[in-house]
C-alpha cells in the first residue's frame, strides 16, 4: 500500500496537455537545472552560515554544517521545481495518466530532493575513490610547480567533482524518472493555454 504521507496530497489535475507538449531532457537542460540549484544553495550557505561562522570564529559541529546545507538545498529545490527557465520549465505529471499535470507539493519536492541527495552522495563516494590517486598526483604536481596554487587547485577539483556528480544525478536519476504517483518531465514555456470547447450557438430564429 502506498503511503500518502510520503507522496503528498492526492493528485490535482489541470487542463489536459497534448502529448506533443513535451521536451526531451538533454545534458543542457540538466546543466541549467543543476546550476540554478547549485549557485543559489552555495550563496545561501556562504551568506547565512559559512560567512558568519568564520567572521565570529564559531566552532560548530560538522553536522550543523551538513544540516544547514541540506536544508538550503531543499528550499532551493522547491524553488527550482517551480522556476521557469528561458525555454522550458519542470512539470510533474501523473504516472497513471501523463496528460494530468500535478501540483509540486512540498512532499513531492521532498522526494525529488531526497533522491538527488542520497544518489549524489553515493556517486561522489564512488568517484572519489576512483579518482583519489590521479587527483592526488595532479594536485601534488601543481603544488610542486607553483606552491600557492596547490590548495586552490584541490578546492577547484572538489568543485568539479561535485558539479559532475550533480549534473549526472539530475540527468540520470531525476528527469523523466517516476517517483511514486508522479513523473518529473520538462515542458516548453510557450505552451498555448487550452480553452474549453463550446458548441456553436444556434442561429437567431432557429
Amino acid at each position: 500500500m502506498t503511503d500518502q504521507s510520503l507522496l503528498g496530497d492526492l493528485p490535482k489535475t489541470t487542463p489536459v496537455v497534448p502529448h506533443s507538449d513535451y521536451v526531451q531532457p538533454t545534458l543542457s537542460h540538466g546543466l541549467r537545472i543543476w546550476w540554478a540549484l547549485f549557485w543559489r544553495t552555495t550563496l545561501i550557505d556562504a551568506f547565512a552560515f559559512t560567512g558568519p561562522t568564520l567572521a565570529f570564529h564559531l566552532a560548530l559541529a560538522s553536522y550543523w554544517s551538513y544540516s544547514f546545507n541540506y536544508g538550503a538545498a531543499l528550499a532551493m529545490m522547491y524553488f527550482v521545481v517551480r522556476k521557469k527557465f528561458r525555454h522550458f520549465h519542470i512539470r510533474l505529471v501523473s504516472v497513471a495518466d501523463r496528460t494530468q499535470v500535478l501540483e509540486p507539493t512540498f512532499w513531492r519536492v521532498l522526494r525529488i530532493w531526497w533522491t538527488f541527495t542520497w544518489r549524489s552522495v553515493v556517486y561522489r563516494i564512488i568517484l572519489s575513490f576512483a579518482m583519489n590517486v590521479p587527483m592526488a598526483f595532479v594536485t601534488g604536481a601543481v603544488a610542486v610547480i607553483y606552491p600557492p596554487l596547490g590548495p586552490a587547485f584541490a578546492i577547484f577539483a572538489g568543485l568539479a567533482v561535485d558539479a559532475g556528480v550533480g549534473l549526472f544525478t539530475i540527468y540520470s536519476s531525476i528527469l523523466d524518472e517516476e517517483f511514486g504517483d508522479f513523473c518529473v518531465t520538462l515542458a516548453p514555456n510557450s505552451t498555448p493555454e487550452l480553452l474549453p470547447t463550446t458548441s456553436p450557438s444556434p442561429a437567431p430564429g432557429l
